[in-house]
């Protein structure tokens, strides 16, 4: 499928990957969940747990914050920034910034 407005806002395309990972946002914020969705440059995470220290109308003051995931499974971790925010799906999306191996995150992502 190639991408373009009427099926995707993205600028890159996404594959579905469902792995567990733990996520961490500031100093407080923890959680475990799982992917919904990868690509080159962005992730989506499925997670309850930040979502319950506060209110579903309160989510937005996770927006532009930075995120970080690590996935145990592939010895991985990324980091970014909080760009859309689900709180009836409990879906986080982040633009990736930086990871802990370029090549890795690469091979996979694609």
């Amino acid at each position: 499928m190639s991408h373009h407005l009427f099926n995707d806002r993205r600028k890159c395309l996404r594959k579905p990957l469902r792995e567990p990972v733990k996520i961490r946002l500031g100093d407080v914020i923890r959680g475990d969940g799982y992917t919904k969705d990868i690509g080159t440059r962005g992730i989506c995470v499925v997670s309850p747990d930040p979502f319950s220290y506060f209110r579903p109308e309160q989510a937005d003051i996770l927006m532009d914050k930075t995120m970080l995931v690590t996935m145990p499974g592939r010895s991985l971790t990324l980091q970014g920034t909080v760009v859309r925010i689900n709180t009836r799906t409990n879906e986080l999306a982040m633009v990736i910034t930086h990871t802990s191996g370029n090549e890795r995150w690469k091979s996979f992502s694609r």
